[in-house]
């Protein structure tokens, strides 16, 4: 193993300072609850209207609103098509190469069906308590063609279900689908090779980690406003004399020598400090880049990385992002390291996603 609107409720991280035991200042956090993808409001699962209202249809039991939805495209008959996923065949006196209107639907392999026979394809799509598990940007290389592939399944309880569904939505209408045939959601989006950008993963998830996965999909709506919440702020004291480069932040004229002061440890190249109040700038170079890949790192605290891939004028380069317990601990803005370099020092065995974007 990418949107618009924000989550509908978010909390900031609030900080504040107060005197401890020994007289000096301290930093008190109040943390807003733990992420998760459920955050996502019910109206807004990717943040992209015309696909969102694609999905509600979808998962609403409606049949009537499916059917409205679904979109045929025109294929030429053949009056003898031979072997599975050929050409519709020819009905009555439509010659050989006649346009047809037909819906592509995948039973393992392609078939095309007329308007007259969609009635059980129209039941089957409307899925009521269906669970999105994840949607993607069409790779181009997919059957059947479309913008967007939602990957989904009747149900989240385990052991994972073996009915997996995939519905191809361009326009905002439903131009295909492929179900049945077995496996579960990983084993279709690896069976197909699914390396574009991800909109939405579902709380099954893109690492199996649910606070992870949150940050993922936070990522993927390209909102700083939204990641705010997910950074988790260090208390550093602060230093009165300029002493370079890595240096701890400066005081404030208000604040004393050693008062603790609330940031997040960064790198361009040098180490440095960004104070809460500064933190826009930050938040939209992390909002603009692309996630590329997690991983674990091998530490007692059990920390892992985000690789994200932000557009530079000669090649990409990567963003680091460390993580504790669902939180952004701090960001390296790479300066020469390509996302594909920063992940080739990961042993394989760490990798929990990615490359999650096309070489």
């Amino acid at each position: 193993m990418v949107m618009g609107p924000c989550l509908v409720a978010v909390i900031f991280v609030a900080l504040a300072c107060n005197d401890d035991d020994n007289g000096g200042p301290s930093l008190r956090e109040t943390l807003a609850p733990d992420p998760t993808a459920t955050d996502l409001p019910s109206g807004a699962l990717t943040g992209i209207p015309e696909l969102d209202d694609v999905l509600h249809a979808l998962f609403s039991g409606d049949e009537e609103a499916v059917r409205a939805l679904v979109e045929f495209s025109q294929v030429a008959c053949e009056v003898q098509p031979f072997g599975l996923g050929s050409p519709p065949q020819c009905l009555g006196d439509e010659p050989d190469g006649t346009l047809v209107d037909v819906y592509p639907h995948g039973y393992c392999e392609g078939v095309y069906i007329r308007p007259e026979d969609m009635a059980g394809r129209y039941m089957s799509l409307a899925t009521p308590g269906a669970s999105l598990y994840a949607v993607y940007r069409h790779t181009g290389n997919l059957w059947p063609p479309g913008e967007f592939v939602a990957v989904y399944t009747d149900s989240l309880e385990e052991p994972a279900p073996v009915s997996t569904t995939t519905v191809s939505i361009a326009d905002g209408r439903i131009v295909g689908s492929f179900s049945g045939c077995g496996g579960t959601p990983e084993d279709y989006i690896t069976s197909w090779k699914l390396v574009e950008p991800v909109l939405f993963v579902g709380s099954r998830g893109l690492t199996g980690d649910s606070e992870l996965d949150a940050l993922a999909a936070a990522l993927q709506l390209h909102d700083a406003d939204v990641l705010r919440p997910f950074i988790r702020l260090q208390a550093v004291p602060c230093i009165t004399t300029p002493e370079g480069i890595s240096a701890p932040p400066l005081c404030q004229p208000d604040e004393p020598l050693g008062t603790r002061v609330a940031v997040l440890p960064t790198s361009t190249c040098e180490s440095g400090y960004v104070r809460e109040d500064e933190l826009d700038v930050t938040l939209q170079a992390i909002a603009e880049a692309k996630l590329y890949a997690v991983y674990a790192r091998r530490t007692e605290d059990g920390e892992f990385v985000m690789i994200l891939s932000r557009e530079a004028p000669e090649f990409d380069l990567a963003i680091e992002l460390p993580i504790k317990s669902g939180r952004i601990t701090s960001v390296n803005f790479t300066c020469v390291l390509t996302p594909a370099e920063a992940l080739a020092k990961v042993p394989p065995d760490d990798i929990l996603a990615g490359p999650l974007l096309p070489e």
